[in-house]
């Protein structure tokens, strides 16, 4: 199945806080654009962003998946559980410029303290959400949080949907 020539639209997100990359569970050694990026030091990633080629750029970027964008904007509308209509979310694309690994000293409830190594995508960060469609303007949060350690007060995005435009998939 090909996704040449559909449409989609392309809005801007501005990234607030820093984002903590969300996929954990995985050996990071074992991800080749990691190792690419980082070399040994990649085994030391507790949390990290996937890539993927851009549908519109064609360059290989960060991806924040559509289905994690989707459950943060049903958050972000109060409608967590709630069956909810909704255009088809691609993802959220960053340049992975703007992407570094970043190490965190925090302090457990039990009074012990651990160190999170991940990655993070950088405050004041531009990004595209890629969306089939426009939802209706009751259903476009302006900001959402996402990523890891959202309780703490990171990942925090505001999506400017007066930005949107229509833009063709390439092949």
């Amino acid at each position: 199945m090909t996704m040449e020539g559909n449409t989609v639209y392309a809005v801007k997100v501005k990234f607030i806080l820093p984002v903590w990359g969300q996929m954990h569970g995985f050996k990071a050694e074992e991800y080749p654009p990691l190792v690419e990026k980082y070399g040994e030091e990649a085994k030391h990633l507790d949390c990290f962003f996937f890539r993927t080629e851009n549908p519109i750029t064609r360059k290989q970027e960060i991806l924040i998946p559509g289905s994690t964008v989707y459950g943060a904007i049903k958050v972000a509308l109060g409608k967590q559980g709630v069956p909810m209509k909704y255009p088809w979310i691609f993802g959220i694309f960053v340049d992975e410029e703007h992407v570094k690994m970043n190490i965190l000293k925090r302090t457990l409830p039990n009074g012990k303290s651990s160190l999170l190594c991940g990655e993070i995508i950088l405050p004041n960060t531009t990004g595209f959400l890629l969306i089939k469609d426009l939802p209706e303007e009751d259903l476009r949060p302006r900001v959402i949080n996402l990523g890891k350690m959202k309780k703490q007060g990171y990942g925090l995005v505001e999506i400017l949907w007066e930005t949107a435009e229509r833009k063709t998939i390439t092949g």
